[in-house]
């Protein structure tokens, strides 16, 4: 399914190559395919065309990070925070970056803005948690039981986030 519509989004982007949508589709058919080097150039080529697109930043700053280049991803990350100041997701993803790319007080300081836009985000609690392991034990274990709090239903999904970083941080 995502080689077809790569396939397509590549055949509408030739046809149109001034169409942001059309290379944002594009990108993410590619990454969806694993191939992370040709989805960034269609971030990128996203971004050139409508520099307001906060979804192109976004995902190209997970794209790099799933290829480990963090610092660039963190850098993506803040385009699309540029874009638009209010999306606790991108906050939380650049605190993923962040962590990732050993900053962590600014890890710290995503994921609090995270928490500030969006209090109930059991994901930015995992990662608060698992940044402050770093610097505070205590505070890491308060940061965790709040991710819990703000929605028992997210457990796992907090559990599962604070073992991916862990995960990557090895």
């Amino acid at each position: 399914w995502h080689a077809e519509a790569a396939h397509s989004f590549a055949a509408a982007f030739e046809l149109e190559p001034r169409d942001a949508a059309a290379a944002f589709n594009l990108a993410n058919a590619q990454r969806a395919l694993g191939h992370r080097e040709e989805a960034a150039r269609s971030y990128r080529a996203t971004i050139q065309l409508q520099g307001s697109y906060a979804a192109a930043y976004s995902n190209l700053g997970l794209c790099l990070s799933d290829e480990g280049r963090h610092a660039e991803a963190a850098d993506a990350l803040r385009g699309a925070l540029s874009v638009d100041r209010n999306d606790a997701g991108a906050y939380t993803s650049l605190g993923h970056a962040l962590r990732l790319a050993e900053d962590i007080d600014g890890a710290i300081g995503a994921y609090q803005e995270a928490l500030r836009l969006e209090p109930k985000q059991a994901t930015a609690y995992a990662g608060l948690a698992s940044a402050l392991k770093l610097v505070d034990r205590a505070a890491s274990r308060a940061a965790y039981y709040g991710a819990v709090a703000a929605d028992p239903a997210l457990e796992a999904q907090a559990n599962a986030t604070r073992a991916w970083l862990d995960a990557r941080e090895a």
